[in-house]
């Protein structure tokens, strides 16, 4: 039966052949292939291991191992170093720009902040002037009926010189046709006089009513106004905390790339001092 040690040998041993041989480094399923054991977990922490010894071995035989091997080597060590670059220098430029869009999504928070102050005074100020108007037209309704009720009591004195007109017929006879006329005067110049009032205060009732329509119109406009504001802040706030946690995994990444080539580079060097 083999052993993890037994196979973990193997598994090294196949990692210098296909590299020796066939001058390509070694892979999980060559290595499987090569020793017919499909552990692969097993198989990639050797390969790893194999990647780490590989330099201080190279550098120990380096008079035993062909040329051609050799500047295998140098070609894939440049390019995994040049790789490494490349990606370190697209995870930065990846930074700068999320730092970059947070800036940005503060300096608009903190405007739509403004904005959304800027809206809710509005909004006190049309409550308030809804509030005047809303007492202007009880004040108007109130001398409305004052008005009718004036009305009322002028057509009782109207009634009153009817009759008054009717005792002073029987008299004197001779004043009837000028008291008539008198009466008659005096009864259109009261309805025209509280006509044009009443018309007047009908009026202003109207143009009042249709200001409070367009104030409630205006207040209606706003709180949809306010709504989508508070809508897009949600949205944004979400965006944010999103690019916040983007922007925290990548700094791990970028944290475990830099300590796993930290650790690359002091392999080689520990196992020279030892």
């Amino acid at each position: 039966m083999l052993t993890a040690q037994s196979t973990r040998e193997r598994a090294f041993k196949a990692c210098d052949a296909i590299f020796l041989e066939h001058a390509r480094f070694p892979t999980v399923d060559a290595v499987a292939e090569a020793i017919r054991v499909n552990s692969r977990r097993l198989i990639s922490e050797v390969i790893k291991e194999w990647r780490q010894n590989l330099a201080a071995r190279f550098r120990k035989d380096r008079a035993e191992v062909p040329e051609a091997v050799r500047k295998l080597w140098l070609s894939a060590l440049a390019a995994a170093e040049a790789s490494l670059a490349s990606q370190r220098q697209a995870l930065e430029d990846q930074r700068l720009e999320l730092e970059s869009q947070r800036l940005e999504w503060q300096r608009t928070l903190k405007e739509q902040e403004r904005q959304i102050a800027s809206l809710r005074d509005a909004l006190d100020e049309k409550a308030q002037s809804i509030q005047s108007l809303s007492q202007k037209l009880e004040q108007l309704s109130a001398a409305l009926d004052q008005a009718r009720l004036a009305c009322s009591r002028l057509e009782g004195q109207l009634e009153e010189a009817k009759v008054a007109q009717q005792k002073a017929e029987e008299r004197a006879s001779g004043t009837i046709e000028w008291a008539n006329l008198r009466i008659e005067e005096e009864r259109t110049r009261l309805e025209k006089t509280w006509q044009d009032k009443l018309a007047k205060l009908e009026i202003d009732h109207s143009r009042l009513r249709l200001d409070v329509q367009c104030a409630e119109a205006r207040q209606r406009q706003a709180e949809e106004r306010l709504d989508r504001v508070l809508k897009q802040l949600a949205e944004r706030d979400a965006a944010l905390a999103k690019s916040q946690a983007e922007k925290e995994a990548l700094l791990g990444k970028i944290h475990a790339l830099e300590t796993a080539l930290a650790r690359r580079k002091r392999a080689p060097l520990e196992r020279k001092s030892c």
